[in-house]
C-alpha cells in the first residue's frame, strides 16, 4: 500500500473493478444453467431478468443479447459436430444410448 494515497482514493479506484467483477460473476451464474440445459435461444423474459438484475442500459442489453446468442450458436454447432463424429464411430444402438443420456 502506498502511504501517500488517501484511503478514499484507493477505495474509489477499487470500486469500479469490484463492480465489473461482480457483474461478470452474476452473468455467469445467470447464464450457466441455460447454457448447460441446451434449451435453445435465450427467452425474452430471461434477458429482461438479466438486464434488470445487472441494471443494464439499453445499449448493454442489446450487446449482451448478441453475445449470448452468438455463444449459443457456437455451442449448437459444436454439439452437432460432436454428434456427427460420434455417429461415425458408434453403432446405431450405441449412438441411440448416447443420445438418450
Amino acid at each position: 500500500m502506498n502511504p501517500r494515497i488517501h484511503p478514499s482514493a484507493r477505495q474509489r479506484a477499487v470500486t469500479p473493478l469490484f463492480a465489473a467483477v461482480l457483474a461478470a460473476v452474476s452473468m455467469a451464474v445467470l447464464v450457466a444453467p441455460a447454457a448447460q440445459a441446451g434449451d435453445g435461444p435465450m427467452k425474452p423474459a430471461k434477458l429482461e431478468r438479466i438486464a434488470r438484475e445487472l441494471s443494464l442500459s439499453t445499449e448493454q442489453k442489446t450487446q449482451v443479447k448478441a453475445i449470448l446468442e452468438a455463444e449459443h450458436e457456437k455451442k449448437r454447432a459444436l454439439r452437432q459436430d460432436t454428434h456427427d463424429r460420434l455417429r461415425k464411430v458408434l453403432t446405431k444402438e450405441q449412438f441411440a444410448k448416447f443420445e438418450a443420456k
